[in-house]
């Protein structure tokens, strides 16, 4: 029992990493995704500016 739990640990361990650097990933395409709509948004308002005058 003892030395099949010690393995698990290890393996654990290593999955961690993979997992934290997919919420990373994760949360990084989010902040993208936001900021890329906020600057679209904000090229578009400046492109309707432009057409008024």
């Amino acid at each position: 029992m003892g030395v099949h739990s010690s393995p698990t640990i290890l393996e654990t361990q290593k999955m961690l990493p993979g997992g934290v650097i997919l919420v990373f990933v994760l949360v990084g395409l989010a902040c993208i995704a936001i900021v890329s709509t906020i600057i679209y948004r904000k090229w578009q308002a400046r492109q309707r500016g432009l057409q008024r005058f």
